[in-house]
């Protein structure tokens, strides 16, 4: 799961922030299946791909005008 994390902020450093949030949810898969949904851990890459899904929604906003 830490290596799906650190290729999402590698992604969206980038600019690929399609590719970081597929990351994201890809390390959130690998994680469920050691540790239940309320973990720390899987609460804080929830928030990131909250984050990530914002930024698509912005860049979609801005770039359909």
């Amino acid at each position: 799961a830490v290596t799906y994390v650190n290729l999402a902020t590698a992604f969206e450093k980038l600019g690929q922030v399609q590719n970081a949030k597929e990351a994201v949810e890809k390390a959130i898969t690998r994680l469920l299946l050691t540790k239940k949904e309320d973990d720390e851990e899987i609460q804080g890459h929830r928030k990131y791909l909250q984050h990530l899904e914002q930024k698509l929604w912005m860049k979609d906003l801005f770039s359909a005008t």
